[in-house]
């Protein structure tokens, strides 16, 4: 994995004051993911299991509103419904708790929020949390974790989508680069880029962070993008003998 979202049950405190506010707040995280599917590859978010019974309105837990059938929201909860259901639980990737972790004074240990901290820590991850609106605790963005391990402490901060409009900060995009541009000049000393701007940027999604270096695959062929501004990249083919061989493994 590289960049994991992590559905952020906490932010689940019972803001909604009734099933039209849920139903908003769920709309709201569903937009969220939508936009983020390329950010992450496709894979799909994770999440604690506690988020099924985590209550967005007074007596309702998640799972409570996604069954109930009394309301004419379809196609949201079954939306939500197969959200939930593919979460691979980040308790058993951890076997949280294993650390003392707090937000904003408050312990949040054996919680999504600990397990974005550890993926962060441990496994190089470019965690984020996805919180639903409207939690004050978790209503900005990043969040910081203050992470005590025995008698060590330090700060951690993790970036926190609560809107589709936070996206866009977080998606690399591609940008064709004049001096790339596809030839058949073999004297050149440029390397060229011969995917149209729909491919590089599906590539350049898929890519893997090495260094300043994004890096991706497509048809058999490597490609380096180096950011020029922002989040904003222009790439070209590489050669197999520039690639690290655990990049090269990752995508073998």
């Amino acid at each position: 994995m590289n960049r994991v979202a992590v559905l952020n049950e906490l932010s689940c405190v019972q803001q909604a004051h009734n099933s039209w506010d849920v139903t908003d707040l769920v709309v709201q995280l569903l937009q969220v993911v939508r936009d983020l599917r390329p950010v992450l590859m496709d894979s799909n978010p994770v999440a604690h299991s506690r988020i099924w019974t985590s209550s967005l309105a007074a007596g309702t837990t998640l799972y409570d509103w996604v069954v109930d059938k009394r309301t004419d929201n379809k196609d949201i909860r079954l939306e939500l419904l197969r959200l939930l259901t593919a979460a691979p639980e980040i308790k058993t990737m951890f076997g949280l708790p294993k650390l003392r972790c707090e937000v904003d004074g408050t312990e949040v240990s054996d919680s999504g929020v600990e397990g974005a901290t550890i993926g962060k820590m441990e496994r190089n991850w470019e965690s984020m949390l996805l919180s639903f609106a409207d939690a004050p605790t978790y209503s900005t963005s990043p969040i910081s974790v203050h992470i005590i391990n025995g008698e060590q402490e330090e700060h951690l901060d993790l970036d926190n989508l609560t809107a589709a409009s936070q996206v866009s900060s977080y998606r690399r995009v591609y940008e064709a680069s004049p001096k790339h541009i596809d030839h058949d000049n073999e004297n050149s000393f440029v390397s060229p880029m011969d995917l149209n701007a729909s491919d590089a940027q599906a590539v350049l999604d898929r890519g893997i962070r090495y260094g300043r270096k994004i890096i991706g695959k497509h048809d058999g062929r490597y490609y380096i993008f180096m950011c020029h501004l922002g989040m904003s990249f222009h790439g070209y083919r590489a050669k197999s003998h520039e690639i690290p061989w655990e990049i090269r493994r990752k995508f073998d």
